[in-house]
Formats: structure tokens, C-alpha cells, sequence
């Protein structure tokens, strides 16, 4: 049994357990079938439901470096942002943790960026066309 598999809520009455405890319970003598057993004798007003998981986590697919750039650059009034992103690729060139840092630090001047325009663009466009990850100007700061 792997640990949280499943809570017990004692004011709502009710059991959630996931939905692997759940496909184990199905096996007669396993473990968790013997504690389902336990829990309708023990709980039997208690009602038993399927932990629900949220996909509420957004996920940046397509936001390359080289887009970051690029929508940076179309921002006119951003142009201290641009050199703020240069100096944070200067200070993490050749670390592993370099893509990570940037899109924190991207994330955290631009949350909105996949509502605009560019992106809807530049996505319909990467789809239709394999665009290289790196633009000439970060490659050139690699060399």
C-alpha cells in the first residue's frame, strides 16, 4: 500500500481513496481489500468516493528561450526587460538549471503571455513549421 492512497473525514463522514487503491482493493486478500472490509464494519454510515485530481497546474508548453526573446523584443516599452533576460542567460549559460531559471523569471514579468496574440501565432506557427529552440543571439552567447 503506498502512502497516501487514502484519507479518512471523520466530520463529512466520508473515505477517499485513489483510484490505484482502488483497482488493488479489487483483488480478493490484498491489502487493500482487507482494509475496505475493516472500514465497512468499523465506518458503515461512512460513504466511499475516488479522490478527484485536479489538472489545475498550467503547463508552458512551447515557451521556448527563443520565444521568450522575441516576445520581449515586441514589447517596446520593455526594453530594460530585455537586457534583465540577457544578464539572467550570461549568469546561468551552460548550467543545467538555465531553461528553469528563465521561464521563473519570465513567468514572474509576463503571467499572461499565452493569452496574447504572439503566442497564439507563434504556437500555429511552430505546429505547421519545426522552428529551431535557440535564436542566433543565444546560441551566440553559448559560444
Amino acid at each position: 500500500m503506498t502512502k497516501n492512497s487514502f484519507s479518512i473525514d471523520l466530520k463529512k463522514q466520508i473515505i477517499f481513496i485513489t483510484k490505484g487503491f482502488t483497482k488493488r482493493a479489487a483483488m480478493l486478500n490484498s491489502e487493500e481489500y482487507k482494509l475496505m472490509r475493516q472500514w465497512h464494519e468499523v465506518f458503515p454510515s461512512f460513504e466511499i468516493r475516488t479522490k478527484e485530481v485536479s489538472s489545475k497546474k498550467q503547463t508552458h508548453k512551447r515557451l521556448s528561450l527563443a520565444f521568450m526573446e522575441r516576445y520581449i523584443n515586441m514589447r517596446k516599452e520593455c526594453a530594460s526587460d530585455l537586457i534583465e533576460f540577457h544578464a539572467i542567460l550570461d549568469l546561468y549559460i551552460g548550467s543545467p538549471a538555465l531553461y528553469a531559471k528563465v521561464k521563473k523569471w519570465f513567468l514572474a514579468k509576463y503571467p499572461s503571455y499565452s493569452d496574447s496574440i504572439e503566442f497564439a501565432e507563434y504556437v500555429s506557427a511552430t505546429t505547421a513549421v519545426e522552428v529551431p529552440a535557440s535564436t542566433v543571439s543565444i546560441s551566440e552567447k553559448a559560444a
